[in-house]
């Protein structure tokens, strides 16, 4: 369960800038790629950390899947990434990351092998479509502030080749 300060790392389907705020009920268009985790000690060595680990690592070019249910209940409206490898490579160094700085993400069944990459749809309008490509070139922190509100807090660009 996340708490107010928390932290998650996504990528955004609907560009949304640094220092920007939106609901928690109604969140951008966006494909989580790190759960909620306790940034504990601050954002400075995680974001130095980020630019890092963000200047070796390729964009990642996706298929939009089928629609699933998720969720503890099986009712929240999803489509799963096609092809989940490259999207788990990619977790899977940002989860590197968390580990070297002594950071622990919440829910941790859902990380590693637990890691299913999905778009979360938000209505009708606001959703991914099976078959539909995306580039994941790029990756933001979105902190927590309260249980209502959610910010934008830094953005990292993909740069390896």
């Amino acid at each position: 369960m996340a708490r107010a300060g928390d932290l998650l790392l996504t990528y955004m389907l609907e560009p949304q800038p640094v220092g920007s705020y939106f609901d928690r009920s109604r969140w951008p268009l966006h494909l989580t790629l790190m759960q909620w985790f306790a940034p504990q000690g601050g954002l400075q060595a995680l974001r130095q950390e980020l630019t890092l680990a963000a200047r070796n690592i390729a964009p990642v070019a996706v298929t939009v899947g089928k629609e699933a249910l998720f969720g503890p209940d099986a009712t929240i409206p999803v489509n799963v990434i096609a092809d989940q490898a490259p999207v788990c490579e990619l977790h899977t160094v940002l989860l590197n990351v968390l580990r070297q700085l002594g950071l622990q993400v919440n829910d941790v069944q859902w990380v590693g092998e637990g890691y299913m990459a999905h778009v979360t749809q938000q209505g009708d309008e606001r959703r991914a479509h099976e078959g539909q490509r995306l580039l994941i070139n790029s990756f933001h922190i979105v902190r927590l502030i309260d249980d209502k509100t959610c910010e934008i807090v830094a953005e990292f660009t993909l740069a390896g080749r």
